[in-house]
């Protein structure tokens, strides 16, 4: 597809979206050279599943976008779970950036290839404003329940069988079904709507995000006051699950809760504050924030209080000695050579390779060597944190 013309962005567009009018400005000879075109060749023929090299799209659309991580940011939901966390997506084990890791174009627009949503009221605006329709992130986030600019519930997008496999779609193309949720809406408006601007503040936030530690202190401290930890800082399986499960049962038979609102989802959630990093799916930490903190902002405000006042016994940091920038720079280039010539590279393999450079990388580098070299297979119990 030789590319004349590009499309003008909308606010809050898609990555998905903005391929589908791109698309439609353009010859091509079908949807998929299209996508060869924008995002590099492939294999795979489903349209909403083709694979995004976003080095490739900017290249495509000369820039008009910006460069890779702001279109990145801007049109996926990539820095919402940053934020959040528990992306649908998984790490590969070479840690290669999402930027052309090669995931999905839906995976990314949507947070999931099944979720398309829509408001009605947005796609009858954009008819009468533009002639065409597009896709909006808020509308795609695990907790977007509501249209927050219309106050009108969001609606399920469906499409004909394997259309969605063969040619890029538009809101005004698919059905806006009525019966999605499976809540009550009128007794848990007033919930649905707060979820829902809890999960869009996360998305538009664009300062430094909370680090981890803090993080998984403030949730902590909130839940000890609360009375769901014992003297020794575990959590109270039961009363956790009880007082979660009672706040939020409304939403278990919503099929994008019915897991994590399981007598096991809630047995997952609570193992996981064993150690401050672990993945939590990202329903679980929106949850957690809104009985908690109530909002986002109570949420940053509490992560910022831990952060400068490092409260002892909720949160240790951990002080290394400043490292020479050279030692780092040598240490750092072994580490990527190994791994750029390595299909599946492995942490015993590279112990083995270049001792050296991987006793000082997990010593005195280790945020780095942990960010971009697969995790080991086993790690030792950080009682310490707590």
């Amino acid at each position: 597809m030789q590319i004349n013309f590009l499309p003008i962005l909308r606010y809050d567009e898609t990555l998905y979206s903005i391929a589908a009018r791109t698309r439609l400005q353009n010859a091509a000879r079908d949807d998929r050279e299209a996508c060869r075109s924008l995002f590099g060749p492939s294999s795979n023929i489903r349209i909403a599943e083709f694979p995004v090299n976003l080095s490739r799209f900017c290249e495509a659309t000369g820039g008009h976008f910006g460069d890779p991580r702001e279109v990145l940011l801007g049109t996926t939901l990539c820095g919402f779970f940053e934020r959040i966390g528990g992306p649908p997506w998984r790490a590969a084990k070479w840690r290669r950036p999402v930027e052309t890791a090669g995931y999905g174009l839906a995976t990314l627009s949507n947070g999931n290839v099944n979720t398309w949503r829509g408001c009605p009221y947005c796609v009858e605006s954009d008819l009468s404003t533009y002639g065409i329709s597009h896709w909006r992130r808020a509308h795609q986030l695990p907790m977007a329940f509501f249209c927050l600019i219309h106050h009108t519930p969001l609606k399920l997008s469906i499409a004909p069988n394997n259309d969605r496999h063969i040619r890029f779609l538009l809101p005004e193309q698919t059905t806006l079904t009525t019966d999605y949720w499976s809540v009550n809406i009128a007794s848990y408006e007033g919930v649905l709507v707060r979820l829902s601007k809890l999960a869009s503040d996360a998305l538009f936030y664009i300062s430094d995000i909370p680090d981890l530690t803090s993080s998984h202190a403030v949730m902590l401290r909130a839940l000890g006051s609360r009375g769901i930890l014992t003297t020794t800082g575990k959590i109270r399986n039961e009363e956790f699950a009880a007082e979660f499960s009672q706040r939020y049962s409304f939403l278990k038979h919503n099929a994008d809760f019915r897991e994590s609102l399981s007598p096991e989802g809630l047995g997952i959630l609570a193992r996981s504050f064993r150690r401050a990093n672990s993945w939590r799916r990202p329903q679980h930490n929106l949850l957690l924030i809104d009985w908690l903190f109530g909002s986002w902002q109570g949420y940053l405000e509490h992560c910022m209080w831990q952060a400068v006042m490092d409260c002892p016994g909720l949160a240790k940091a951990e002080m290394n000695p400043p490292c020479p920038a050279d030692d780092q720079l040598i240490h750092r280039r072994v580490c990527l050579e190994f791994m750029n010539n390595r299909a599946l590279p492995l942490r015993s393999e590279f112990f083995l390779v270049a001792r050296t450079s991987f006793k000082w990388l997990l010593r005195n580098d280790t945020k780095w060597f942990d960010l971009n070299f697969p995790d080991a297979r086993c790690t030792a119990a950080q009682a310490h944190l707590f």
